[in-house]
């Protein structure tokens, strides 16, 4: 089914080009809001980046906080402070050994 494909297409977009560039954006504007300068926020964030890509990990990844951060912003009008949560998403398990 030709619509099948392109949601499949448009599913495969969103999760390899959208999503990490949204969790990117979140991590630099809750940083930039703290009054933190935007090229010190992208080196915390390419270091945030390289501790959860490094190989051996298979379950606290990228994708894990991009899974955490879409579950989170559903009841994101529930959570009184979202940027602690935002926090805790991020460093929640950025040391792994």
């Amino acid at each position: 089914n030709a619509r099948s494909f392109t949601n499949w297409k448009s599913n495969i977009f969103l999760c390899k080009i959208l999503i990490p560039n949204m969790i990117k954006s979140v991590f630099i504007e809750l940083f930039n809001n703290y009054g933190v300068d935007s090229n010190s926020s992208e080196e915390l964030w390419l270091d945030l980046k390289m501790n959860y890509s490094q190989s051996g990990r298979y379950y606290h990844t990228l994708e894990h906080l991009e899974d955490l951060y879409i579950q989170l912003s559903e009841v994101k009008q529930e959570i009184n402070n979202w940027n602690v949560i935002l926090f805790t998403l991020f460093y929640h398990d950025v040391i792994y050994k």
